[in-house]
């Protein structure tokens, strides 16, 4: 097998390994603890009987099982398991080795992997077991003796905590099973995506196999090249498709996000990997159709390469004029075809102009898909008294173009919060609500004090987004 399959292959082999073994050894366990316990001292009716002795037995029974669970075949478990995390480490690093000539793993990634290592075997041996064994049989046992129950009601209480019944696993298999399966997958993405980004890539494959728990987010996209705009956007909650529930879709890891998600991926338990591939590695049907969507926004030699021209595909321009004056828009429109081109912009764009009694331009707002995500649109609408020059009219075409980019590769948007209200986010995190946006423009349009609305359209033009459309529109009104 080759490199790239031991890496993904072991997200699945290593946790079922690990259960399999754990499923064998739970009854061993089981027969130390009837041993122990058959210290024990019990009436002629097969009661346990209320004891100091009995109680003094607690704690020699506790040293044993500790013993038997920090030596022998356990021991030798465990550090299989901790073999398995090393050679997991190897296969990431051969990878890109393998692929990109180089695998700069710097010392954070080396430590954090190793770290994380450590700490999921302190979870499952020595004093990490006290939660999901050891305290669930010393009460066991104190509760046996307190309550002076009966030997075989003991016993039974012993074998549902060590191997389970027809409902439940054993406490062991039960608790370490997905902690074996998160840890390996998170620490494996983690260290994954630190190599990735000192590389710089930004397409991704998301691997994995398909089982039988396999959910909806992660069999939709299993197999599939998605680039990391879009990838950003699942951890905010948008485009999920088919897969969308009340809180994100089913599995996700609570916290997750724009930065997370690469890490966490399809949420609990989940053995999937979004591995870092170069753009020659993509199909070209995949790459138009992130350029379509506005995910991804190639540079010249790529667009050439794909068939589409310096600059990108042309766009359907659809110009309206509502405003009852004479505009030139066949000038229009090639100027907008320009920018289309040069921004990178996707899809048809519609231009409106408006009759006014100010001068100025502004851009559309609307709902951009069914899930109900608010996102600049592909409109431009430009209001004129009339006394609005093409010159000008271009320049506010330059700035709004300006925010259909942003838009498009997904910079600005607009969605709810945590707080589960609108609000304005810009680089993949939260910059403004948008009851504080609406409040600032509307103090510069209509505010009674002149220093007021100086003030806050010095604001309004110094928001990130703005600020870069200006820089772009040549001040088209002084």
């Amino acid at each position: 097998m080759s490199v790239l399959t031991d890496k993904i292959n072991a997200l699945s082999t290593v946790p079922d390994q690990w259960a399999e073994k754990i499923m064998q050894f739970q009854p061993k366990m089981l027969n130390r603890l009837n041993k122990l316990a058959s210290k024990l001292t019990t009436n002629s009716e097969g009661f346990i009987e209320m004891s100091a002795s009995n109680l003094n037995l607690i704690s020699e029974i506790m040293e044993d099982l500790k013993g038997f669970m920090t030596s022998g075949e356990y021991k030798t478990i465990v550090q299989e398991l901790d073999a398995q995390f090393v050679a997991q480490e190897a296969n990431t690093i051969a990878y890109f080795q393998s692929t990109f000539g180089q695998a700069p793993v710097t010392s954070f990634a080396s430590t954090l992997y190793n770290t994380q290592r450590l700490r999921m075997l302190e979870t499952v041996i020595g004093d990490g077991l006290s939660p999901l064994l050891y305290t669930p049989v010393r009460d066991a046992l104190l509760d046996g003796i307190a309550s002076g129950s009966s030997y075989p009601d003991l016993l039974d209480n012993l074998s549902r905590i060590s191997v389970g019944n027809e409902r439940l696993e054993g406490n062991l298999l039960r608790y370490s099973r997905q902690l074996v399966s998160d840890t390996l997958a998170t620490t494996d993405r983690q260290f994954t995506q630190i190599i990735g980004n000192e590389l710089e890539l930004e397409w991704f494959r998301y691997l994995g196999g398909r089982m039988k728990t396999t959910r909806c987010f992660c069999n939709e996209r299993n197999g599939g090249y998605f680039h990391r705009s879009e990838i950003e956007l699942w951890g905010q909650g948008i485009e999920i498709g088919k897969c969308r529930t009340d809180n994100g879709w089913q599995g996700m890891f609570r916290g997750t996000n724009a930065e997370t998600i690469f890490s966490w991926v399809g949420g609990y338990n989940c053995q999937h990997t979004l591995l870092p591939i170069s753009e020659a590695a993509v199909p070209k049907k995949d790459l138009l159709n992130a350029i379509e969507k506005g995910y991804y926004n190639p540079d010249k030699a790529t667009r050439e390469a794909l068939g589409l021209g310096v600059g990108g595909a042309d766009v359907k321009i659809v110009i309206k004029n509502n405003s009852g004056f004479d505009v030139d828009t066949k000038a229009l429109s090639s100027h907008a075809q320009l920018k289309a081109k040069e921004y990178g912009l996707s899809g048809d764009i519609g231009i409106t102009i408006k009759k006014s009694q100010f001068q100025g331009g502004g851009v559309g707002y609307g709902m951009s898909n069914a899930e109900g995500i608010a996102k600049l649109q592909n409109h431009i609408s430009i209001t004129t008294d009339g006394s609005l020059t093409m010159r000008q009219m271009k320049q506010v075409i330059n700035h709004e173009a300006t925010h259909l980019q942003q838009s498009q590769l997904n910079r600005m948007f607009v969605k709810k919060n945590d707080m589960n209200n609108w609000a304005i986010f810009w680089e993949g995190k939260e910059f403004m609500e948008m009851k504080k946006y609406n409040r600032l423009t509307k103090a510069f349009q209509t505010s009674k004090s002149a220093t007021r609305r100086a003030n806050a359209y010095k604001e309004y033009i110094n928001l990130p987004w703005e600020a870069e459309a200006h820089a772009n529109d040549g001040n088209p009104f002084g």
